[in-house]
């Protein structure tokens, strides 16, 4: 697994920081890592959490979650199609939201590009490219240059389950179909406040597909 030097400066930094300072701070590191990152834009954080309940009131047990990501890893990962999208589509538009194929790049605004498990393997991070040749990527830099954050969030396809703990959790036939950003995400995450921050990408190499 990679490891990129500068997400943790800039981590620590932006979880000491309040709201106006993290804001400034997002919109000067994406222009200084802008300038020197040949037109690549990356961003590094959370992407999910097993077992903790997140701000939907859902619980992802980490068994299921585990199985999912090592499928998704092998499926869409590691052969550059690990697409998704700015924002989730309507879950009452089947078709739409469980389309991950990144085939419509109108709506198609990144791609992850690696995951990796924290060491108690119960929260999962990763890197993720975003694609300035699409005008959602293009949509998500603006974002950023603003001095706003986006997070992750789990698009998938189950069922629910409330048990006798009152939690909700999801079902063990989950179906994980993409990560996606969004302005608003539901897991709870101490890295960063659970958001997404740009890292150099000079710092960090994978095979391009």
């Amino acid at each position: 697994m990679g490891v990129c030097v500068s997400v943790h400066t800039v981590e620590r930094a932006l979880a000491d920081e309040d709201a106006t300072a993290r804001r400034t701070r997002a919109a000067i590191a994406t222009a200084a890592l802008r300038s020197r990152s040949n037109a690549t834009f990356v961003l590094h954080g959370t992407l999910a959490r097993a077992d903790g309940v997140n701000r939907n009131g859902r619980v992802y047990p980490r068994e299921t979650l585990t199985r999912e990501v090592s499928a998704y890893d092998a499926l869409r990962v590691k052969t550059g199609r690990a697409y998704g999208r700015l924002e989730h589509p309507r879950a009452s538009d089947a078709v739409r939201f469980r389309d991950a194929s990144g085939t419509d790049g109108r709506e198609t605004s990144h791609r992850v590009v690696e995951t990796y498990w924290s060491d108690d393997g119960k929260e999962l991070y990763g890197y993720v490219e975003v694609l300035l040749e699409n005008a959602m990527g293009r949509e998500v830099l603006a974002i950023y240059e603003r001095g706003e954050l986006l997070g992750a969030s789990t698009r998938s396809w189950s069922g629910l389950e409330v048990r006798g703990d009152g939690r909700t959790y999801v079902d063990d036939d989950m179906e994980l179909l993409a990560f996606d950003l969004v302005r608003n995400p539901s897991t709870v995450s101490s890295h960063a406040h659970g958001m997404l921050v740009p890292v150099d990408r000079a710092m960090y190499e994978w095979p391009k597909t």
